[in-house]
């Protein structure tokens, strides 16, 4: 079975959140995933978001 790297991130950044209680390191986790990802946008504006 093959994992995908970024799937196991964003699995990380849920059990920090949900499990564990750690809002802001989830936030930074997600923050470094979207910035990792290359992906051109902004989430300002997203609720919760930074």
């Amino acid at each position: 079975m093959t994992t995908d790297p970024t799937l196991t991130r964003i699995g990380q950044a849920v059990e920090l959140h949900h499990h564990r209680g750690q809002r802001e390191a989830a936030r930074d986790l997600f923050a470094q995933i979207w910035d990792d990802s290359g992906v051109s946008g902004c989430l300002e504006g997203v609720r919760g978001f930074r």
